[in-house]
């Protein structure tokens, strides 16, 4: 059961490193966009864009926990845990 939803979670996060640009060689803030930039991929016309926290959407998934890593050519930049 955790599989899915984690795999959601996942998504989530991934498309918000997606749309960050880099700057000046920096990697994006990325853990500062998690706490209230995740957005739906798809909306309904006339709806307005939600933003949830990466912490509701492991709620909403009953996801206990997740780490992500922020890789630059191979490399680890950045890494957390909730």
């Amino acid at each position: 059961m955790h599989g899915p939803a984690l795999l959601a979670a996942a998504l989530f996060a991934g498309k918000v490193l997606a749309a960050i640009p880099e700057r000046n060689g920096q990697p994006p803030p990325v853990f500062a966009t998690l706490e209230h930039c995740l957005r739906p991929s798809l909306l309904k016309s006339g709806e307005p864009l939600p933003g949830w926290s990466l912490q509701e959407r492991m709620a909403y998934y009953h996801v206990p926990g997740v780490a992500i890593a922020v890789l630059k050519d191979g490399k680890v930049v950045q890494a957390a845990g909730w």
